[in-house]
């Protein structure tokens, strides 16, 4: 009977053990190891496009890290045009939070208004309640210009060197760029493991 003991709990360790290691995410499958110096930030970094579906899909995930792991820093970088760009900064800028930003993937994905023009993106201001004055300012100004000319500029060294090939692309910590699948909990695992490494 002891021996019985014995052998039994040896197997449940042993099953344990081995669910533990496949559980781990692994390189070259869940994620890849990218080139050193292309991103300097700490934590998550996600290029998005508002045009995008996976990336207002991706939503969720990015909003599911910042709970269960609030000392990750995310940080999001617009891919396509400086007219979109300038969009994302000047929510920044004026601090009008994740409310706003979803405000203009819901705009595009949702009810198929145009973001190509600086009157688009005034009349997205207003539909909103936002100052259209005090935006369109912000839209304009230098620093948000510039925010958006290195955004763009991260985005094209990232696809000269391969690791940048399409919305979303999410890379950790500056080191690894996550091979994101259907399975969310897995995605948002494999995020977190490689932030703590």
């Amino acid at each position: 009977m002891n021996s019985f003991f014995v052998k039994h709990i040896s197997m449940t360790l042993f099953l344990l053990f081995s669910l533990a290691i496949t559980a781990q995410p692994q390189l070259n499958k869940d994620y890849e190891v990218i080139p050193q110096g292309l991103i300097n930030d700490e934590g998550i970094t996600e290029i998005f496009g508002y045009w995008c579906p996976a990336c207002f899909t991706f939503e969720s995930t990015v909003q599911d890290i910042k709970e269960r792991r609030p000392d990750i820093a995310i940080n999001q970088v617009p891919a396509g045009d400086e007219t979109i760009a300038r969009l994302y900064y000047t929510i920044k800028a004026l601090n009008l939070g994740e409310e706003a930003h979803m405000n203009v993937y819901k705009d595009w994905q949702l009810k198929r208004k145009s973001f190509r023009t600086e009157s688009d993106m005034t009349a997205f201001a207003e539909r909103h309640g936002y100052n259209a004055k005090k935006f369109m300012e912000v839209y304009n100004s230098f620093g948000v210009g510039l925010k958006a000319k290195n955004a763009l500029r991260l985005v094209n060294s990232l696809s000269n060197s391969g690791v940048f090939d399409g919305v979303p692309t999410v890379i950790v910590n500056g080191k690894y760029k996550v091979r994101r699948g259907r399975d969310i909990e897995k995605n948002i695992s494999t995020i977190i493991y490689l932030s703590d490494l």
